[in-house]
């Protein structure tokens, strides 16, 4: 019973990851956005198109270079933020989100 809770509650957290780029601040949430991340576009330093190895998987990962947040796929964008911190979110469309944010 316990397992199928938890399962439960993972496919209504994060079936989906939703990209958000508006009034200076890039948003990433998954599912119905109980869990989101906030950055002000002022913060990034650089922004990367990347491809995550397979065995990162999906969800919310630490890479050792910074976070991963993803449910599909292997391609993605990562910011270099201006205190050193590295954020990646995979993405079904890395150039368009990259082109997004630089034009920000």
């Amino acid at each position: 019973m316990v397992v199928l809770v938890v399962l439960g509650a993972v496919l209504l957290l994060f079936p989906t990851l939703t990209t958000v780029v508006a009034d200076g601040v890039f948003e990433v949430f998954f599912g119905p956005g109980l869990i989101r991340r906030r950055i002000d576009l002022s913060d990034i330093r650089e922004v990367r198109i990347v491809s995550n190895p397979w065995y990162c998987g999906w969800g919310i990962r630490w890479i050792g270079r910074g976070w991963l947040w993803n449910v599909s796929g292997l391609r993605g964008v990562e910011l270099e933020l201006k205190d050193g911190r590295r954020f990646r979110v995979g993405t079904d469309e890395p150039e368009l989100l990259a082109k997004t944010l630089r034009e920000q």
